[in-house]
C-alpha cells in the first residue's frame, strides 16, 4: 500500500532511498507499483533516460498527497533537502535536449521526423517541469516547513537556487496548460509560505 504517515514513509525511504537515482526512482513509481517495483527503487542500475521516458502520469505518491498527508504535521530536513537534490538532479537531466539546435545536431533526418522530435521534447519538457514544480512546492505546505527549511545544506540550498532558477524563467512554459496562475509561490521572502533564496 500508499506510506499513510511519515513513520510508513520514512521506513520505506531507509529501505530504497539512499542515492539521487533511487530516490528518483521512488518518487517516479507509478500508482500500479507492485511489491517489486517498490524493491527495485534502490537498484543500481538505474538510467537517468528511464525517468525522462517512463515518468507515470499517476504517481504512487503524489506531491500533494505528500503534504496533505505523510507529511501534513512535520517533514525531516534530511529527506527535504534528498529530494531538493534528487529533483535537481532530475532537473539537469530534463534539459538534455534543451533546444532545438540540440535535436538538430542529434536526430539523423534518415531516421526520425525532427518536427515530431521537437514537438514531443516540447510536452515532455512541459510535464518534467510541472512534476518537479510540484514537488518542490508540495516541500513548502509540508508541517513545519520553516524550521526544516533552515537545516538544509549549503549545497542543496545551492541545488535549490539553480531549480528555482529554471523554474521562474520557465514558469509560462509549464504553467500554461495546468492552471498555476502562481510562477514564484515557492520562493518568498515570507519564509513560512516560500523558500527564502538568501
Amino acid at each position: 500500500g500508499i506510506p499513510r504517515n511519515t513513520m510508513e514513509f520514512e521506513r520505506e525511504w531507509k529501505q530504497y532511498c539512499s542515492s539521487v537515482s533511487n530516490i528518483l526512482n521512488y518518487l517516479c513509481l507509478p500508482m500500479n507499483a507492485s511489491a517489486k517495483d517498490i524493491s527495485n527503487c534502490n537498484s543500481k542500475n538505474t538510467s537517468t533516460n528511464l525517468f525522462l521516458s517512463n515518468l507515470p502520469q499517476n504517481l504512487r505518491i503524489e506531491p500533494e498527497y505528500f503534504y496533505q498527508t505523510i507529511c501534513k504535521v512535520e517533514i525531516d530536513s534530511t529527506i527535504m533537502g534528498a529530494i531538493i537534490k534528487a529533483m535537481e538532479y532530475f532537473l539537469s537531466s530534463c534539459l538534455l535536449f534543451d533546444n532545438d539546435n540540440d535535436i538538430d545536431n542529434a536526430v539523423d533526418d534518415d531516421d526520425i521526423d525532427k518536427r515530431s522530435v521537437k514537438s514531443d521534447n516540447s510536452n515532455r519538457k512541459k510535464y518534467l517541469l510541472f512534476f518537479i514544480y510540484r514537488w518542490i512546492s508540495s516541500l513548502t505546505k509540508c508541517g513545519r516547513f520553516s524550521l526544516s527549511s533552515e537545516f538544509i545544506t549549503k549545497d542543496e540550498r545551492k541545488c535549490l537556487s539553480s531549480i528555482l532558477d529554471i523554474l521562474e524563467s520557465n514558469c509560462k512554459l509549464y504553467n500554461t496548460d495546468n492552471g498555476n496562475d502562481d510562477c514564484d509561490g515557492i520562493a518568498s521572502n515570507n519564509t513560512e509560505t516560500g523558500f527564502n533564496r538568501d
